[in-house]
Protein backbone atom coordinates (compact mmCIF):
# COMPACT_ATOMS: atom_id res chain seq x y z
CA UNK A 1 0.00 0.00 0.00
CA UNK A 2 1.40 3.38 -1.03
CA UNK A 3 -0.17 6.80 -0.54
CA UNK A 4 0.97 10.19 -1.76
CA UNK A 5 -0.26 13.78 -1.68
CA UNK A 6 -2.79 13.19 1.11
CA UNK A 7 -2.67 16.90 2.01
CA UNK A 8 -2.57 17.99 -1.64
CA UNK A 9 0.93 19.39 -1.76
CA UNK A 10 2.59 16.76 -3.95
CA UNK A 11 5.45 16.39 -1.48
CA UNK A 12 6.51 14.09 1.33
CA UNK A 13 3.98 11.73 2.91
CA UNK A 14 5.38 9.89 5.94
CA UNK A 15 3.78 7.23 8.14
CA UNK A 16 5.01 7.27 11.74
CA UNK A 17 2.74 4.88 13.65
CA UNK A 18 0.39 2.04 12.78
CA UNK A 19 -2.29 0.07 14.61
CA UNK A 20 -5.41 -1.97 13.94
CA UNK A 21 -8.87 -1.50 15.42
CA UNK A 22 -11.38 -4.01 16.77
CA UNK A 23 -12.80 -4.49 13.27
CA UNK A 24 -9.45 -5.30 11.68
CA UNK A 25 -9.09 -1.92 9.97
CA UNK A 26 -5.53 -0.66 9.55
CA UNK A 27 -4.79 2.85 10.82
CA UNK A 28 -1.66 4.87 10.12
CA UNK A 29 -0.74 8.37 11.24
CA UNK A 30 2.03 10.69 10.14
CA UNK A 31 2.32 13.79 8.00
CA UNK A 32 1.79 14.99 4.47
CA UNK A 33 3.14 18.09 2.71
CA UNK A 34 0.38 20.57 1.90
CA UNK A 35 2.40 22.86 -0.36
CA UNK A 36 4.08 24.89 2.37
CA UNK A 37 4.34 22.68 5.47
CA UNK A 38 3.07 19.37 6.84
CA UNK A 39 -0.44 18.38 7.93
CA UNK A 40 -1.30 15.58 10.35
CA UNK A 41 -2.86 12.64 8.48
CA UNK A 42 -4.72 9.47 9.40
CA UNK A 43 -5.06 6.83 6.68
CA UNK A 44 -7.49 3.95 7.25
CA UNK A 45 -7.42 0.77 5.17
CA UNK A 46 -9.53 -2.32 4.94
CA UNK A 47 -7.82 -5.66 5.62
CA UNK A 48 -7.39 -6.19 1.85
CA UNK A 49 -5.34 -2.97 1.50
CA UNK A 50 -8.02 -0.76 -0.03
CA UNK A 51 -8.75 2.62 1.48
CA UNK A 52 -11.78 2.48 3.78
CA UNK A 53 -14.24 4.88 2.15
CA UNK A 54 -16.49 4.79 5.24
CA UNK A 55 -13.76 6.85 6.93
CA UNK A 56 -14.36 10.49 6.00
CA UNK A 57 -15.53 9.33 2.51
CA UNK A 58 -12.05 8.61 1.10
CA UNK A 59 -10.19 6.80 3.88
CA UNK A 60 -8.06 9.82 4.78
CA UNK A 61 -8.39 12.49 7.49
CA UNK A 62 -6.19 15.59 7.38
CA UNK A 63 -5.73 18.19 10.13
CA UNK A 64 -3.66 21.36 10.18
CA UNK A 65 -3.13 24.35 12.45
CA UNK A 66 -4.08 22.54 15.67
CA UNK A 67 -1.95 24.89 17.81
CA UNK A 68 -2.78 28.01 15.77
CA UNK A 69 0.58 28.61 14.16
CA UNK A 70 -0.29 27.67 10.59
CA UNK A 71 2.83 25.53 10.34
CA UNK A 72 3.87 21.91 10.77
CA UNK A 73 1.40 19.39 12.21
CA UNK A 74 2.56 15.77 12.55
CA UNK A 75 1.00 12.63 13.97
CA UNK A 76 3.57 10.52 15.81
CA UNK A 77 1.53 7.80 17.58
CA UNK A 78 -1.96 6.37 17.08
CA UNK A 79 -4.24 4.12 19.11
CA UNK A 80 -7.92 3.31 19.54
CA UNK A 81 -9.83 3.16 22.81
CA UNK A 82 -12.42 0.70 24.08
CA UNK A 83 -15.21 2.75 22.45
CA UNK A 84 -13.59 2.69 19.02
CA UNK A 85 -12.45 6.32 19.19
CA UNK A 86 -9.22 7.07 17.33
CA UNK A 87 -6.52 8.98 19.21
CA UNK A 88 -3.38 10.50 17.76
CA UNK A 89 -0.61 12.41 19.48
CA UNK A 90 2.18 14.46 17.96
CA UNK A 91 2.91 18.15 17.63
CA UNK A 92 1.76 21.35 15.98
CA UNK A 93 3.48 24.67 15.33
CA UNK A 94 2.13 27.35 17.66
CA UNK A 95 3.37 30.39 15.70
CA UNK A 96 6.07 31.30 18.25
CA UNK A 97 8.89 29.34 16.68
CA UNK A 98 8.18 26.12 18.55
CA UNK A 99 5.65 23.30 18.75
CA UNK A 100 2.94 22.23 21.18
CA UNK A 101 1.93 18.69 22.11
CA UNK A 102 -1.41 17.76 20.54
CA UNK A 103 -3.97 15.00 21.01
CA UNK A 104 -6.50 14.60 18.21
CA UNK A 105 -9.53 12.36 18.82
CA UNK A 106 -11.90 11.16 16.10
CA UNK A 107 -15.07 9.14 15.95
CA UNK A 108 -14.90 5.84 14.09
CA UNK A 109 -16.34 7.49 10.96
CA UNK A 110 -13.49 10.04 10.82
CA UNK A 111 -15.31 13.07 12.20
CA UNK A 112 -13.71 15.04 15.06
CA UNK A 113 -15.04 13.89 18.44
CA UNK A 114 -16.65 17.06 19.79
CA UNK A 115 -17.09 15.46 23.23
CA UNK A 116 -13.30 15.75 23.54
CA UNK A 117 -12.57 19.35 24.64
CA UNK A 118 -15.43 20.57 22.33
CA UNK A 119 -13.51 20.30 19.04
CA UNK A 120 -11.70 16.96 19.23
CA UNK A 121 -8.29 18.52 19.91
CA UNK A 122 -6.28 19.07 23.10
CA UNK A 123 -3.12 21.19 23.02
CA UNK A 124 -0.48 21.49 25.74
CA UNK A 125 2.55 23.75 25.90
CA UNK A 126 5.28 24.66 28.37
CA UNK A 127 4.96 21.49 30.47
CA UNK A 128 8.56 21.79 31.68
CA UNK A 129 8.47 25.58 32.00
CA UNK A 130 10.89 26.51 29.23
CA UNK A 131 8.48 27.92 26.64
CA UNK A 132 9.88 25.72 23.85
CA UNK A 133 8.95 22.54 22.03
CA UNK A 134 6.46 20.12 23.61
CA UNK A 135 6.11 16.90 21.61
CA UNK A 136 3.98 13.81 22.12
CA UNK A 137 5.75 10.58 21.14
CA UNK A 138 3.34 7.84 22.26
CA UNK A 139 -0.28 7.59 23.32
CA UNK A 140 -2.28 4.93 25.17
CA UNK A 141 -5.37 4.57 27.36
CA UNK A 142 -5.63 2.81 30.70
CA UNK A 143 -8.27 0.51 32.19
CA UNK A 144 -10.20 3.52 33.52
CA UNK A 145 -10.34 5.28 30.16
CA UNK A 146 -7.67 7.83 31.07
CA UNK A 147 -5.53 9.03 28.17
CA UNK A 148 -1.76 8.99 28.66
CA UNK A 149 0.89 10.57 26.45
CA UNK A 150 4.62 10.63 26.86
CA UNK A 151 7.21 12.72 25.08
CA UNK A 152 9.28 15.71 26.04
CA UNK A 153 9.17 19.42 26.85
CA UNK A 154 11.85 22.11 26.78
CA UNK A 155 12.81 23.30 30.27
CA UNK A 156 14.81 26.36 29.22
CA UNK A 157 18.08 24.60 28.46
CA UNK A 158 17.24 21.01 27.44
CA UNK A 159 14.38 18.52 27.27
CA UNK A 160 12.58 16.85 30.17
CA UNK A 161 10.56 13.64 29.92
CA UNK A 162 6.86 14.34 30.33
CA UNK A 163 3.74 12.29 31.00
CA UNK A 164 0.43 14.01 30.33
CA UNK A 165 -2.75 12.35 31.64
CA UNK A 166 -6.25 13.39 30.59
CA UNK A 167 -9.76 12.38 31.47
CA UNK A 168 -11.91 10.95 28.69
CA UNK A 169 -13.48 14.38 28.06
CA UNK A 170 -10.09 15.97 27.35
CA UNK A 171 -9.67 17.73 30.69
CA UNK A 172 -6.32 17.31 32.48
CA UNK A 173 -6.56 14.64 35.18
CA UNK A 174 -5.85 16.65 38.32
CA UNK A 175 -5.56 13.46 40.40
CA UNK A 176 -2.29 12.83 38.53
CA UNK A 177 0.31 14.99 40.32
CA UNK A 178 -2.32 17.76 40.80
CA UNK A 179 -2.26 19.14 37.26
CA UNK A 180 -2.22 16.03 35.06
CA UNK A 181 1.48 16.40 34.17
CA UNK A 182 4.57 14.62 35.47
CA UNK A 183 8.04 15.88 34.49
CA UNK A 184 11.38 14.14 35.00
CA UNK A 185 14.90 15.29 34.23
CA UNK A 186 18.46 14.03 34.62
CA UNK A 187 17.51 10.37 35.08
CA UNK A 188 20.99 9.29 33.94
CA UNK A 189 22.76 12.08 35.82
CA UNK A 190 23.81 14.21 32.89
CA UNK A 191 21.49 17.17 33.51
CA UNK A 192 20.48 17.17 29.86
CA UNK A 193 17.93 15.66 27.49
CA UNK A 194 15.38 13.16 28.91
CA UNK A 195 12.84 11.88 26.39
CA UNK A 196 9.86 9.53 26.77
CA UNK A 197 9.35 7.24 23.78
CA UNK A 198 6.69 4.71 24.83
CA UNK A 199 4.14 4.37 27.63
CA UNK A 200 1.97 1.56 29.06
CA UNK A 201 0.09 0.73 32.25
CA UNK A 202 0.45 -2.58 34.09
CA UNK A 203 -2.13 -4.83 35.79
CA UNK A 204 -1.89 -2.73 38.97
CA UNK A 205 -2.46 0.52 37.07
CA UNK A 206 1.12 1.68 37.46
CA UNK A 207 2.39 3.88 34.65
CA UNK A 208 5.59 2.81 32.88
CA UNK A 209 7.57 4.88 30.39
CA UNK A 210 10.73 4.06 28.50
CA UNK A 211 13.00 6.35 26.59
CA UNK A 212 16.43 7.87 26.96
CA UNK A 213 18.47 10.20 29.17
CA UNK A 214 21.79 11.85 28.38
CA UNK A 215 24.37 10.79 30.96
CA UNK A 216 26.82 13.55 30.13
CA UNK A 217 28.50 11.67 27.29
CA UNK A 218 25.85 9.61 25.53
CA UNK A 219 22.34 8.30 26.05
CA UNK A 220 21.22 5.65 28.53
CA UNK A 221 17.99 3.66 28.29
CA UNK A 222 15.58 4.53 31.08
CA UNK A 223 12.42 3.04 32.55
CA UNK A 224 10.35 5.34 34.72
CA UNK A 225 7.51 3.88 36.83
CA UNK A 226 4.83 5.92 38.57
CA UNK A 227 1.99 5.17 40.95
CA UNK A 228 -1.31 6.01 39.25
Amino acid sequence: MVSNSAAGGNGKDIGRSITTDLNGKILVTGGSYNGSDSDMVIWRYNADGTLDTTFDSNGIVVSDNAAGGNGWDEGVSITTDSNGKILVTGYSDNGSGNADMVIWRYNANGTPDTTFDSNGIVVSNNAAGGNGNDDGNFITTDANGKILVTGYSYNGSNYDMVIWRYNANGAPDTTFDTDGIVVSNSAAGGNSHDIGRSIITDADGKVLVTGSSLNGTDYDMVIWRYIP
